[in-house]
């Protein structure tokens, strides 16, 4: 949950897996942009009552160590991958949880590998969508550039290795 009272210009939050710039903060509202791609925004600007800003669709991003250890924990093949359905997808996808959408990532990334590089019907979709908003904090969390961040996370799915379990 977010202290309403600690919003500064220039602030990032994330709302809905998009990384956003406080733009102005006013006595009941704030006002976001998005962080990234300002150009393609063509000056979009989210309004956020401050009554609402409890919302968990609204969070700072992780920390750059959060996001080193979220990366790593992805770097670790699951004991077994389950089977998803796209309702399932859809809410993992929806939590604005980087954690969730790594997990998600990884999950998608790994049935991807096992149809010799395709994912059905509206998986893939989804599957751009999670690396977006996964490359999205990773890159701010990190202060590197978008491409940057989508390379790190390939290149860590890449290289997963499998997870070692202790009995």
């Amino acid at each position: 949950m977010l202290n309403t009272l600690s919003f500064a210009v220039g602030d990032l939050l994330v709302r809905h897996g998009k990384v956003l710039k406080v733009s102005h903060v006013k006595k009941d509202s704030i006002d976001l942009q998005p962080y990234f791609n300002l150009k393609a925004s063509h000056g979009l600007t989210y309004s956020v009552q401050l009554q609402n800003s409890h919302n968990p669709n609204l969070r700072k991003p992780v920390s750059r160590e959060k996001a080193e250890q979220l990366l790593v924990s992805i770097s670790k093949l699951p004991n077994k991958t389950a089977a998803l359905n796209l309702l399932e997808i859809k809410s993992a996808l929806n939590t604005n949880e980087l954690a969730e959408t790594l997990k998600l990532l990884q999950q998608l990334w790994l049935e991807k590998q096992d149809k010799s590089g395709f994912l059905a019907g509206g998986k893939l979709g989804i599957y751009q969508q999670a690396m977006i908003q996964a490359t999205q904090e990773i890159a701010a969390a990190k202060g590197i550039l978008l491409e940057k961040a989508e390379l790190l996370i390939l290149s860590t799915l890449k290289n997963s290795q499998p997870s070692v379990s202790i009995s």
